[in-house]
């Protein structure tokens, strides 16, 4: 998977790991993914080019396996339009920099920061949602907003 993939489309992405064991960290993020997807879906006026993306930064746990299944768990059967994938540690040291994202092994699990990104239909960024404090509703105004921007 590439941004350039989602050419044309907005895209909101964020960082996880499967095993992460704080509820207010990777499973709030993909919760409130699944709350903003339901938002945009159900809004008839929102435009249709979107995608989400939840991207794991623990390639050597988190395989194609783990993956389909946490996925299923957070948006059940419905898998349109929200992609779980694993970047490989080469992405993630090009791509974390540029969000300011870190993440560390630490005591046999990872720590790191929230970062949540919604990219333009021109790959650049629109808007970063640093920490857990946003909502949903401002994720999907921001994909909204994102998705109206003319591709080049």
């Amino acid at each position: 998977i590439h941004f350039s993939d989602f050419r044309g489309r907005a895209v909101a992405f964020t960082f996880f790991f499967t095993s992460c064991p704080l509820p207010e960290f990777c499973p709030r993020m993909n919760k409130n993914f699944f709350e903003a997807r339901k938002i945009l879906l159900a809004d008839t006026n929102a435009p249709a080019n979107w995608q989400l993306l939840s991207i794991s930064f623990d390639p050597g746990f988190d395989t194609p396996q783990i993956l389909t299944a946490y996925g299923n768990f957070y948006r059940g059967s419905a898998t349109n339009r929200w992609l779980f994938a694993v970047a490989s540690t080469n992405t993630l040291a090009e791509l974390a920099p540029k969000v300011d994202l870190h993440f560390w092994r630490e005591g046999g699990s990872i720590s790191h920061n929230l970062r949540t990104v919604v990219l333009d239909t021109n790959e650049k960024i629109f808007k970063q949602f640093d920490g857990n404090d946003w909502t949903p509703q401002e994720l999907a105004d921001a994909i909204r907003a994102a998705a109206k921007i003319p591709a080049n």
